[in-house]
């Protein structure tokens, strides 16, 4: 087991439900993003994992979100 930090970037296609993720930079495969039916309120992040049991722990050291308007 390793404590190395991940970095985890996801960029957003503007105008679209399409996000790429980045892990410690280097860009994977996009994806498109969907709400399920879980109310949360605003202001909320939900980060899930594939099973219905927790399997991995994770440890947020900073969370930074930018919202930037699309180039004209």
């Amino acid at each position: 087991y390793g404590n190395d930090w991940q970095t985890l970037e996801l960029v957003f296609t503007a105008g679209s439900a399409t996000v790429t993720p980045k892990l410690n930079g280097v860009a994977g495969p996009a994806f498109q993003v969907i709400k399920d039916g879980l109310t949360l309120g605003l202001n909320a992040l939900t980060l899930t994992d594939v099973t219905k049991n927790a399997a991995y722990g994770v440890e947020i050291e900073s969370l930074v979100l930018e919202i930037n308007a699309p180039a004209a």
